[in-house]
Parts: C-alpha cells; sequence; structure tokens
C-alpha cells in the first residue's frame, strides 16, 4: 500500500511539473530561443574544438541539446493529445523536429572526425550552411503563425523594448550564423500592434 502511494505522489508530482512548463505561443518563442541559443553554443564550440585539436567538449554539449529537444517535443506531443491546435505549436513541433536532425545528422557524427583532416572539417561546416538553408521554411512558418495568433494564446502581448533591445543583441550575435534569417523576419509589427493604431486612428476621426 505504501509503495502505491508512492508511485501515485510520484506520478501527481511528474504530472504537475508537466502542465507547470509555459506552452503559451510566448513561452513556445522561448523555446525556440534557447534551441537556437543551444545550437550556437555548439557552433562556437565546433570552431574552438577545431582549433585545439580537440573534440572532447562536442559530446555533454551535444546531449544536453538532445535532451531539451526531446523533452520539448514530448510536451508539444502531450498538448496534440489535449486537442491543442494552435498553428504555432504545430510550426514550433516541426522546427524543434528538423533540430532533432540536425543533432543526428551533423552534431553526432561531427564528434568523430579528425579535426586535423580540413576534409572532413569543410563537410562539417557544409553541412551547417546547407542545414541553415533547409531551416528557413520552418522559420517562415513561425513567423506567420505567430503574426496570426499574436505572443499569447487569445491574448496577444506587446513586446517591451526590453525585449526589442536583447532582440537587437541576439542579432548581432547571431551574425553568420543559420539563426539569422529568423532574427530579421520577428522585427516586423505584430497584429494587436497594428489593430491597436487602426483603432486610435478612428477614434481620432470620429472626433
Amino acid at each position: 500500500m505504501k509503495q502505491y502511494l508512492t508511485i501515485q505522489a510520484f506520478l501527481f508530482i511528474f504530472s504537475f511539473c508537466s502542465h507547470a512548463q509555459d506552452l503559451s505561443n510566448k513561452g513556445l518563442m522561448s523555446i525556440i530561443d534557447q534551441s537556437d541559443a543551444q545550437r550556437v553554443n555548439w557552433m562556437k564550440l565546433f570552431d574552438e574544438a577545431i582549433a585545439a585539436k580537440s573534440l572532447t567538449a562536442l559530446n555533454p554539449t551535444r546531449i544536453q541539446y538532445e535532451s531539451f529537444l526531446d523533452k520539448n517535443l514530448s510536451s508539444i506531443r502531450r498538448l496534440y493529445a489535449e486537442g491543442d491546435g494552435r498553428a504555432l505549436l504545430t510550426a514550433v513541433s516541426n522546427y524543434l523536429q528538423i533540430e532533432r536532425q540536425f543533432v543526428k545528422d551533423v552534431m553526432a557524427p561531427a564528434e568523430s572526425i579528425s579535426p586535423a583532416n580540413q576534409e572532413d572539417v569543410d563537410k562539417v561546416y557544409k553541412k551547417i550552411n546547407d542545414f541553415g538553408q533547409k531551416e528557413k521554411s520552418f522559420l517562415i512558418d513561425i513567423n506567420n503563425a505567430l503574426a496570426t495568433e499574436g505572443m499569447e494564446e487569445g491574448n496577444p502581448a506587446a513586446v517591451s523594448k526590453e525585449q526589442e533591445l536583447n532582440a537587437d543583441d541576439a542579432y548581432e550575435d547571431s551574425k553568420g550564423s543559420i539563426i539569422e534569417e529568423r532574427q530579421q523576419k520577428r522585427r516586423g509589427k505584430l497584429p494587436h500592434e497594428q489593430s491597436k493604431r487602426k483603432s486610435n486612428k478612428t477614434e481620432n476621426e470620429e472626433e
């Protein structure tokens, strides 16, 4: 009986933690930002590893990123099962799956190359660039969904000045990387901001 209660308590805590994760549209965009940061960090580590002729730092970073992707994909699948049909949820799911493929096709093989073999190194860089091109269509889907639904499900949230400054800083850091395209596309007005401007214009005309 005691063992049964222990199991039930564990399941309750697991369920609570799972549901406590922020998977609003704003939360989903935060997941994308974290995903980008981890991938860019791996790319920097790869540059450093090649220069140092040692690839030992790549494996733990790849495993951490892989775990991050699997955790969030699992949470998204749960929302699908509960009937969540948000366009942004689908777009983010597709994006994380393509990032999972990046881990499998680029990160994992990179751990076994010879840093002294320039041909092998060039192949990894080519894969990174090719993946950046493949990724663009998924980023477009995310931006289209975000423009339609807003930052919050059913309640679009305004982007604060601090968030805009952080986005600008991230853009400067990501120049030349495969996330540059997304940073450029996310600078437009959100739908609720455009609606607010139209509302103010109508009120002025009535006066």
